[in-house]
């Protein structure tokens, strides 16, 4: 959609009641949910392929000991990945603490616990940033 197209189409909107617009977002909300399902049916197929084919590769790679094999189509490389969970959230922190290891963790505020605060004590804790802005959502009656 071209930009006069996009001032046309938002002439038409502005100049809208209220109720079609509503009924028109909707519409639109369900014919992308509905969109986004059928292309989520249609990729399973592709990513169960992709799976298959990843598998048969690491075991190759695996079998001849290496860590990567080149093609003219491309390179299939074996990557060493590592996730960390926390089985023991009070046992982690608790070492974090005593050990002044904090790089271990990421910090990040609590956002609705923040705002309760800052409800309380009204005033920012230091060192936020603190962004508020308004949407809009649409419910169906």
């Amino acid at each position: 959609m071209d930009a006069d197209q996009s001032q046309s189409v938002l002439d038409q909107l502005r100049g809208a009641p209220t109720a079609d617009l509503v009924q028109a977002y909707l519409t639109l909300r369900d014919e992308k949910k509905r969109r986004e399902d059928e292309l989520a049916r249609e990729l399973e197929r592709t990513k169960a392929m992709m799976g298959m084919i990843e598998s048969t590769l690491l075991d190759r790679l695996s079998k001849n000991g290496a860590s990567s094999e080149r093609t003219p189509a491309g390179t299939a490389v074996r990557v060493h990945k590592v996730s960390t969970t926390i089985a023991d959230p009070a046992v982690f922190r608790d070492f974090v603490i005593a050990n002044g290891l904090y790089d271990l963790v990421d910090w990040r505020a609590n956002s609705p616990t923040v705002q309760d605060y800052i409800k309380e004590a009204e005033v920012v804790p230091p060192g936020l940033n603190i962004n508020s802005i308004y949407l809009v959502q649409v419910r169906k009656a």
